[in-house]
């Protein structure tokens, strides 16, 4: 049994790491981001529509649908050495902004400090893989996506593992071959 959760890819055995990522079970958590929603937050865009109608013409209390959006309460750091490694990400852009923020009801924090967090967590731990699932993106224009790939791209570097032909080709041992640490 794996004790220290921070490392355990590390810690597998040489023959899990020799096994495709798809055959692996990986911890991961639902809307990961929002740990930082706060209840002063705004109605972000995947909102169902009654809340931004009711946001938009009337007072909203929005203590009362806060707890409704957040549904991981750890930072992306404690996740991290809790031992996730698959994060759903949800992403909108915010009118007059130029950020990209993470979402779920509210708006979460700019995704710029969650991720360099990730980067360094990654650096400090050079044999574990995470996998960012960039599940949802509202209120993005072709531009938009092009800069976010940008800025994902200028951050992880060298360590994003490029699409490949055949996912099942794909292990831990084949990634740290590699030098990759995102997918």
């Amino acid at each position: 049994m794996i004790n220290n959760l921070k490392n355990w890819m590390k810690a597998l055995d040489e023959n899990l790491k020799n096994i495709p990522l798809t055959q692996l079970a990986i911890p991961g958590t639902h809307d990961s981001m929002t740990y930082s929603i706060t209840s002063s937050a705004p109605v972000s865009p995947d909102s169902e529509d009654i809340v931004k109608w009711l946001s938009k013409h009337f007072c909203l209390p929005k203590f009362l649908i806060h707890k409704w959006c957040i549904t991981q309460k750890a930072s992306i750091i404690h996740q991290l050495v809790k031992g996730i490694r698959y994060f759903d990400l949800r992403l909108a852009t915010k009118p007059g902004d130029q950020e990209f923020y993470f979402v779920h009801g509210l708006y979460a924090s700019t995704i710029n400090d969650p991720l360099k967090e990730l980067n360094h967590f990654l650096h400090e731990n050079s044999e574990e893989v995470v996998i960012l699932d960039f599940q949802h993106f509202y209120d993005f224009s072709s531009q938009d996506h092009r800069q976010l790939l940008q800025e994902v791209r200028n951050l992880f570097r060298e360590k994003i593992c490029p699409a490949p032909s055949n996912l099942s080709s794909i292990t831990l041992k084949w990634m740290k071959e590699h030098n990759y640490q995102n997918t």
